[in-house]
């Protein structure tokens, strides 16, 4: 029962992660950068680790990350990548509540189909 909190977890903070590297991003100012530049891609990177939600999608990535090495060892791969999809189905549902982006059928549907797909996988 532990894997399947832990899992849950680790796809929350990718799901929150992704949410604040959207936002954090809005920070930044991209038009007119030249990345052929050295100097420009140093401002860039310095620019990133100054925006605290940047710095916190990448704490969360890290615990993610060593989550997700507790999973692999956990479950089998065929069975744990599936799951880790539900991170597509709440970045939907983020992105509508957080970002007021706009949900279309073809999103339902896709999600539906992920939810199907991650059903099946589960009881076999």
């Amino acid at each position: 029962m532990i894997k399947y909190i832990v899992l849950l977890i680790a796809i929350m903070l990718g799901a929150i992660g992704q949410l604040l590297l959207k936002l954090g991003i809005k920070k930044i100012n991209f038009t007119n950068i030249d990345l052929k530049s050295f100097d420009n891609i140093l401002q860039i990177f310095i620019a990133l680790l100054k925006n605290y939600y940047i710095i916190i999608t990448i704490l969360l990535y890290i615990i993610g990350f060593c989550l997700y090495l507790y999973l692999l060892s956990n479950f089998e791969l065929s069975k744990l990548l599936p799951f880790t999809s539900l991170l597509y189905i709440i970045i939907l549902l983020f992105s509508w509540i957080f970002l007021n982006e706009a949900i279309s059928s073809t999103k339902i549907i896709g999600t539906i189909i992920i939810m199907a797909g991650v059903y099946i996988v589960a009881i076999s």
